[in-house]
């Protein structure tokens, strides 16, 4: 029991008084608006007209000062305004929210047809709240749906949050924080349930998820770092938006063709594209050959080398120059397609790109990738390497248009580099051959494209 003295110093708030959307908490539950609480942590979640509390016996809280719950007020990004209040009456510790009106549960957003860029979106916020709780071991939460919350752009918040020790978390560490995210996203994009990934695995999320979204929900089951996620979002946010600006030129080029007059269309060169089409390539590298049963049950007796465990280590800690130092001594052969997938992005990101592609050359086209989506024009030029993609990459920065032409079958084709062999041709005068390269990619905006730059180089 505590004293009314304890009680009164325990009564800690932090509410800005957000204004509350009527029935958005009556929302909360599948079950249906007639039920006002729910088992959660320990503890039960009760549904009031304006809030929502969540209250566990005063025996299963070890905080005995309000210092002690004042790390759980310090970071209004991750969770809602809370009032902590112990009651003396019901001997029960009470954590009371008030939710952003903006926010539905992480549910509901499930159920409703929300889009790709939202689900995206989310889907990096929910990895970022899994970063957030990594790099604060004070804090503590739980990783399921009912405790989280998504407004209309995909941004993400925890309903509860506690100090590790102090107040429970079910479940924060029966297994590492990066599967708890990762089986969280998989539910954005499949209609299996929580308890069902929890029992069979991420892996049963493909054969719930709708054909659109397979090849990312594939994706992001072989994600093993944060970075493998974020890498993942970006890749697909910057496809859609390339699709949008797509559509935007064809308006512009209708226009032209109508006898408008002069329309400077800004061409988005869309130099991630190259990193989607990389990752593409690197997919879909060639699996080693299938071993004899004996070779592989020696493997099995073998432990990871101690050079590739540091190396994993000093990686997800971003210090590319010592993991590459580790990764050095290792037999690049003998490793598995993620731990080679590791070692050369891990290369790549210590400056020593030429290394990557020395050991996969098909690496070479997310080197190039990586380098344009970070602008880094010069560490193209520097590249010392005979792979396609890189010689083409040179060519361009050159303008070395009988180069461009010559590697334009031996480099994979994108839109910016489809209008680059276009522009190439124009540049050479061969106005025909550029008409006749745009019409074989089908698409109608690069044609349109080529007929109108070829009249210019005509007229003029």
């Amino acid at each position: 029991m505590r004293t009314n003295a304890a009680s009164s110093r325990f009564d800690i708030m932090l509410s800005r008084g957000i204004p509350h959307e009527p029935g958005l908490i009556s929302r909360l539950f599948l079950a249906g608006e007639h039920m006002r609480s729910v088992g959660f942590n320990y503890g039960t979640l009760k549904l009031l007209p304006d809030e929502i509390h969540w209250e566990i016996p005063l025996r299963n809280v070890l905080a005995r000062t309000p210092e002690e719950l004042e790390p759980v007020f310090e970071h209004p990004d991750i969770h809602f305004p809370v009032t902590i209040v112990f009651s003396e009456e019901t001997e029960s510790f009470i954590y009371k929210v008030q939710l952003d009106p903006k926010f539905i549960p992480f549910e509901n957003m499930r159920r409703k047809k929300t889009g790709l860029i939202v689900k995206l979106n989310a889907t990096e916020n929910l990895a970022k709240i899994g970063e957030f709780f990594e790099g604060h071991d004070q804090l503590v939460t739980v990783f399921k749906p009912v405790n989280f919350f998504v407004d209309p752009d995909g941004g993400v918040k925890v309903f509860y949050c506690g100090v590790k020790g102090l107040l429970p978390a079910e479940g924060y560490e029966e297994e590492s924080l990066f599967e708890q995210v990762k089986r969280l996203i998989l539910l954005i994009y499949c209609r299996a349930g929580f308890d069902e990934l929890k029992e069979y695995g991420c892996r049963y999320a493909i054969r719930k998820t709708p054909r659109k979204y397979q090849w990312l929900v594939r994706q992001l089951i072989k994600a093993k770092t944060y970075r493998d996620l974020y890498f993942i979002v970006r890749s697909e946010i910057e496809e859609l938006v390339e699709q949008e600006d797509l559509k935007r030129q064809r308006r512009l080029y209708s226009a032209i063709v109508q006898g408008s007059k002069w329309v400077k269309t800004a061409w988005l060169l869309a130099a991630i594209s190259l990193a989607i089409a990389g990752g593409a390539v690197y997919q879909k590298m060639t699996v080693p050959p299938a071993r004899s049963a004996k070779e592989v049950k020696e493997n099995e007796r073998q432990r990871k080398p101690a050079a590739l465990t540091r190396g994993l280590h000093y990686a997800s800690m971003k210090q590319y120059e010592k993991a590459a130092r580790e990764f050095a001594q290792l037999d690049f052969d003998q490793l598995g397609p993620d731990e080679k997938k590791e070692v050369l992005y891990t290369y790549m990101y210590a400056g020593q790109a030429e290394k990557a592609i020395d050991l996969m050359p098909d690496f070479a086209e997310v080197v190039v990738a990586y380098y344009l989506s970070s602008h880094n024009m010069e560490g193209i030029r520097r590249l010392k390497s005979d792979e396609p993609p890189v010689r083409f990459e040179q060519a361009v920065l050159t303008k070395d248009f009988d180069a461009i032409l010559q590697l334009r079958n031996q480099v994979k084709l994108d839109p910016r580099r489809q209008k680059i062999i276009v522009d190439a041709y124009i540049q050479k005068k061969d106005y025909k051959a550029a008409n006749t390269f745009a019409r074989s990619t089908g698409d109608a905006d690069l044609l349109h494209y080529s007929l109108i730059k070829t009249n210019e180089a005509i007229s003029r």
